[in-house]
């Protein structure tokens, strides 16, 4: 696709020399932000990613949104929220994950 910005990542390890002779739970994160989303008018102020990760043995997951935008120079706002997703016995969904948020002004010199 000419002019497309994509980046992937990918991990591969060996268990070699792990505890418990490798046997680890298998997790899985993914990464979207706003790559081109600057580009758009009116978003040049903006700065917008979302993030999720998952444990692939019990399906809990932590979605995570971040959410900033600039007024002039100096002063942003933000938004950061985390949505566990899970049973009271899944890696996430048990204690002590619950959903936060956190919105705020931050001033920059």
């Amino acid at each position: 696709m000419p002019g497309a910005n994509l980046t992937l990542y990918a991990q591969w390890l060996v268990t070699t020399g792990l505890t418990n002779g490798g046997m680890t739970k298998n997790y899985a994160f993914f990464y979207a932000g706003k790559n081109r989303l600057r580009e758009l008018p009116g978003w040049k102020e903006w700065d917008v990613s979302a993030s999720v990760v998952t444990n692939l043995n019990d399906h809990s997951a932590v979605p995570v949104v971040d959410i900033s935008r600039w007024f002039g120079k100096h002063f942003s706002s933000y938004m950061h929220m985390e949505i566990p997703i899970g049973s009271s016995t899944s890696d996430y969904g048990s204690a002590p994950y619950a959903t936060a948020t956190s919105v705020g002004v931050r001033f920059q010199l």
